[in-house]
């Protein structure tokens, strides 16, 4: 799984660095969109949970299935792409003091996605489809949605913070 994960920050570094004259202005007014918004709202609560649901939720439909493994790599590389596009967007607008934005925009809600993702991929593993696999699905599913609001309750104002 690190391996995946490596390759796709490999791959989104290097689109980052190849494209990038073609998206910064975007990127840069994403950013101040953020930094300027107002309190965090229900609204982008939502935005963000119905985004994680979205791929959270194929990856239990299609875990019964013989795609559950090709989705599984998808995912790994997809955040490993995703996450070193916004990290090198980070240091190469910021510099340095753009790795004090990473930890923001990683930190609390990032390792609460990880780990509820690797223990998905741990029970979906195990392919043991009972009764006890719901209770498990709707803990992590909670479990996700306390990392969705983390992610707007803190992030958000973070971010803010340490943009002034």
């Amino acid at each position: 799984m690190i391996l995946l994960f490596l390759l796709g920050f490999f791959f989104g570094t290097l689109f980052y660095w190849i494209f990038r004259n073609s998206f910064y202005q975007e990127l840069r007014e994403i950013n101040q969109l953020a930094v300027t918004a107002q309190s965090p709202s229900w609204k982008a609560f939502l935005f963000i949970a119905w985004e994680q649901t979205k791929t959270y939720g194929l990856l239990w439909v299609l875990s019964s299935t013989p795609l559950k493994i090709p989705y599984i790599v998808w995912i790994i590389l997809y955040k490993g792409f995703t996450n070193a596009f916004i990290f090198s967007f980070f240091i190469m607008e910021y510099g340095w003091y753009g790795i004090r934005l990473i930890v923001c925009y990683e930190l609390p809600h990032g390792p609460v996605f990880l780990l509820i993702y690797l223990l998905t991929f741990a029970k979906i593993e195990k392919e043991n489809h009972n009764k006890r696999l719901w209770l498990i699905l709707v803990s992590l599913y909670v479990a996700l949605m306390l990392a969705c609001f983390l992610e707007i309750h803190f992030n958000i104002p973070w971010m803010k913070a340490l943009s002034l």
